[in-house]
Formats: structure tokens, C-alpha cells, sequence
């Protein structure tokens, strides 16, 4: 039997109650470890303490390896998860006013990835070419002024009491109750047919490891129809299967 060591962020680890169970048939164990944050499991990995990791999207997985040299690449996309604006004092982006503060997450990638959604929502400017992640500070027209605070992405949920609106990416939502479809002012808008977006999501190895055969079984089992099922059913519909199947 072959142990496999997974590094997942929170608790809602779908698709991997199939994974598991399928590879479990072919001598292969899959043992989760679970990260409070998006920071730890890169290290991990580059580390040697696990085997893959299976939490980010390549505008993360680059920033990371570009600050701090990590010799780790994606081997398969896994899914889209829409980040959302959440708030406890608005329902739409109409109610937004002049110098209302938004909460973004402190990392260049879902920091600059919030401030694309409202630029595709007309509320803010910021003229980069499809598929470029901005700089936090690269803003061209904020016609609300808009004030932006940025958080560690584990702590945005934490300011919704404190601020007009925040954007949360999707497991940490998900674990505090919110049901994107219902509960977003507004949300990104991915789609399995465009996979050119910097934020589909990854499993990620160790350079020196990626062409294992052992990890062409868990690409195999990941991508199936029935761990696409558990996908589409996980975060109350949130996520969306970025794979064939």
C-alpha cells in the first residue's frame, strides 16, 4: 500500500471521500492534511512533510513560487470557485456609496482577482489584458472611491460586522454558512468553457515528483465523472468541475 499525503485547506475536501475510496482499490492511500491557511501547505510540500496539495489557483501557486522559490508545479486542473463579495449592510452593488470600505484578501492574486470583479461589474476601471492579475495599488478609475483593506484571506469573513462588504473566497464562505448563489452581492464569473482564467484551481506536486506514475492514478480518479458529481454537489453548488469526464 502506497501512502499519499494531501494538504487541503479546511474541511470540505470534495472530491476526495471518492478519491480516496477508489484509489484505496488500487493499493493506494490517501491520508488528508488539513491547513488553517493558504500559506502552509506550499511550504509543506516543498518541504517533503507531504506528498501533494490540492487548495489553489495557478495566480496563487506563481506568486508563491515567485516569493519564496518553491520547486513545486501543478500536474491537473481540478475546478473553478468563484470568489464572492459578502455583506451584512448591502444586498446589491447599487448600494454601494461614496468611500464605503471594501475588505479584500492580502495576497497580489485574490486581492487583484476582487478588484477584477468589480471591474467587471463597472465599479471599478483597471484596463489590464484578459487574464493579467493587477497590482493591488493599480487603479485607473474608482468613481465611489472606494477604500480597500486588505486581510489575510482566512480573516475577510471575520470583517463583514466591521466594514460594508468583503470578499471572501469560496471554502472560507462556505464554512461560515454562506451559500454563494444565494448570499453574494455579486460573484466571478468562470466558466468550464473558458480554462484560460489565471484562477482555475490545481493539485500540485513537487517539481522533481510530478510525472510519478502513482500521481497519474489520482489525476485519473480526479478526474471522473463521479468525483466531478461530488464536486458539483460540494459548497452548495459553488464549484465547477475543470476537467473532462
Amino acid at each position: 500500500m502506497i501512502e499519499l499525503k494531501v494538504g487541503v485547506v479546511g474541511n470540505d475536501n470534495a472530491p476526495w471521500t471518492y478519491i480516496k475510496q477508489r484509489l484505496a482499490k488500487e493499493d493506494i492511500q490517501i491520508t488528508l492534511v488539513e491547513f488553517a491557511d493558504f500559506f502552509s501547505p506550499n511550504k509543506a510540500l516543498n518541504e517533503g512533510k507531504i506528498d501533494l496539495n490540492a487548495f489553489q489557483h495557478v495566480a496563487f501557486l506563481n506568486q508563491d513560487i515567485k516569493d519564496h522559490g518553491y520547486a513545486i508545479s501543478p500536474i491537473c486542473y481540478t475546478y473553478l470557485d468563484p470568489i464572492g463579495m459578502y455583506s451584512k449592510k448591502i444586498r446589491t452593488l447599487a448600494e454601494l456609496k461614496e468611500g464605503d470600505t471594501i475588505v479584500i484578501p492580502s495576497d497580489p492574486s485574490n486581492g487583484g482577482r476582487a478588484r477584477l470583479v468589480l471591474e467587471a461589474e463597472g465599479i471599478l476601471k483597471i484596463g489590464l489584458a484578459k487574464g493579467t492579475v493587477p497590482p493591488l495599488e493599480d487603479l485607473k478609475e474608482n468613481r465611489l472611491n472606494l477604500k480597500f483593506k486588505k486581510v489575510k484571506p482566512a480573516e475577510t469573513v471575520n470583517t463583514l460586522d466591521e466594514v460594508t462588504a468583503a470578499f471572501v473566497n469560496g471554502n472560507y464562505a462556505f464554512d461560515h454558512g454562506f451559500i454563494a448563489d444565494k448570499d453574494a452581492v455579486c460573484r466571478e464569473k468562470l466558466s468550464a468553457d473558458d480554462l484560460s482564467t489565471p484562477f482555475v484551481k490545481v493539485l500540485v506536486a513537487r517539481t522533481c515528483d510530478k510525472d510519478k506514475e502513482v500521481f497519474k492514478q489520482v489525476i485519473a480518479a480526479y478526474h471522473s465523472k463521479e468525483a466531478a458529481d461530488e464536486l458539483k454537489q460540494s459548497e452548495g453548488g459553488a464549484l465547477i468541475p475543470a476537467f473532462n469526464y
